[in-house]
């Protein structure tokens, strides 16, 4: 009787293909893996060039006298004589001081920011006037809502 001491043909071509499939997976999985961090840093610049809009915005509607808002326009009067111009050109915002000559864009250009609308409400005492923005940055909608003053 002979004593084989090496591998069948059947059995190296199993142990292949097994490993292969735990090559393959592994392959898949570490793709997944990669692609899944590249969305979440897309979503995440989103969200943040969204929010600093917003906080821009805000910071242009603190201690104003009055407000005007003509469609995707907003236009804020300070009671130091700074007149703020807020509005959108080719998918970014942009704002101007003053004169309304010499533009700055407070969006970067991979972000695409669309709908932008300006609501401001004007109530009677004891309510509050407002103004509400809302837009959408690559899809995903942002929203917020600044009360100007209290009625006396």
């Amino acid at each position: 009787m002979k004593l084989n001491k090496g591998l069948t043909l059947i059995e190296v071509i199993v142990y292949i293909a097994l490993f292969m499939l735990l090559i393959g997976g592994g392959m898949i999985s570490a793709f997944y893996i990669i692609d899944s961090s590249e969305r979440n840093k897309s979503d995440l610049s989103v969200t943040t060039e969204a929010q600093f809009l917003l906080r821009k915005i805000d910071w242009a509607l603190t201690g104003v006298d009055s407000v005007s808002v003509s469609g995707d326009i907003l236009t804020v009067y300070k009671s130091d004589a700074t007149k703020i111009l807020i509005d959108s050109s080719d998918n970014r915002v942009r704002f101007s001081r003053d004169d309304g000559n010499s533009w700055e864009f407070l969006t970067a250009e991979r972000i695409s920011i669309e709908n932008l609308t300006f609501t401001h409400t004007r109530d009677t005492c004891p309510a509050l006037d407002s103004v509400a923005v809302s837009f959408t940055a690559d899809d995903k909608p942002f929203e917020m809502l600044k009360y100007l003053r209290k009625c006396f």
